[in-house]
């Protein structure tokens, strides 16, 4: 084994800059791969983060009293759709109104005017899934409901709307990550296979006598499968090597996309490692000895 590795490492450094090329193209395969699968984790998580994000506000209207206010919100608690419900009284809604359009001194100014605050009572639910949007619209449609409620049910068709159109992005995403993989996996199968095929070709004269003195095809063929697996393992060292300072340095401007959300996309790359990165290597390896085994079968004859 260790003789058949000497080889392989003979191989790859006589040949250092056909070798240098091959790498690097993996490198820039891999690279491209993992910049996509970094997109549909950042689209995914964005994603599960404004869906926990939407709530349904429910405004009351101004003769439901703070007593059935209460009620209401606890009838409502008794959905298995529906994960909390907070309770805001007409004064703290008017005071977030008076706070939102504190720039506007006309408004401000016609709410002086007013001599009962115009507001009612409102529930803020939080679903336990997006999903159950329908069902808990549902049931704020229903008459034990709708006949204490001040609002636009259209709305929340629409948020469903904007909702599915985030998961046909990820979807999306996710189709175009497959076919990366598949392009630049059949992109990296042709580059070795004519590279090692080089080799093959430049060291004809060495597996001439390696067959007269009666050396086996393995052995023959032994360095070249060495070779390719050195191809994969050192691009992939190397993407490692360039791809996790990149992770570092994106997750400030994360946490600010996500408004200081907690995910941490260098500790999520870190703690999949195996899933990710042992698969790539596998793979890598998988393809560089599939190709090379094919142009050794083919072209030494042996």
């Amino acid at each position: 084994m260790l003789r058949l590795l000497k080889f392989a490492w003979q191989n790859f450094s006589r040949n250092i800059w056909l070798s240098l090329v091959t790498i690097i193209i993996i490198i820039l395969s891999l690279f491209l791969i993992n910049l996509i699968i970094i997109l549909n984790i950042l689209v995914n998580q964005s994603l599960n983060y404004y869906k926990n994000k939407v709530d349904i506000s429910v405004f009351l209207k101004p003769e439901v009293t703070r007593e059935q206010a209460l009620a209401i919100k606890d009838e409502l608690s008794g959905n298995a759709e529906i994960k909390e419900i907070q309770y805001e009284s007409r004064e703290q809604s008017l005071e977030k109104l008076k706070e939102r359009y504190q720039n506007n001194p006309l408004f401000l100014e016609s709410l002086k005017e007013l001599e009962n605050n115009p507001l009612g009572e409102t529930l803020i639910i939080k679903l336990r899934q997006i999903e159950d949007y329908s069902k808990v619209i549902s049931i704020l449609q229903s008459e034990n409901y709708n006949k204490f409620i001040e609002i636009n049910f259209n709305i929340f068709s629409d948020i469903k709307k904007v909702i599915n159109k985030l998961d046909g992005i990820s979807q999306k995403i996710y189709q175009t990550e497959l076919i990366t993989v598949a392009i630049f996996g059949i992109i990296i199968f042709f580059l070795i296979f004519n590279t090692i095929r080089l080799a093959i070709y430049s060291h004809r004269e060495e597996i001439a006598i390696m067959r007269l003195v009666g050396a086996s095809s393995w052995f023959i063929r032994g360095p070249f499968l060495l070779e390719s697996i050195l191809y994969g393992f050192f691009a992939w060292l190397a993407n490692l090597v360039f791809l996790f300072p990149l992770l570092n340095f994106i997750q400030p401007y994360l946490e600010k996309f996500l408004d200081g959300d907690q995910f941490n996309i260098f500790s999520y790359f870190s703690q999949n490692f195996m899933p990710i990165f042992g698969w790539q290597l596998i793979i890598l390896i998988f393809i560089g000895v599939f190709s090379s085994f094919i142009a050794v079968h083919k072209y030494l004859k042996v």
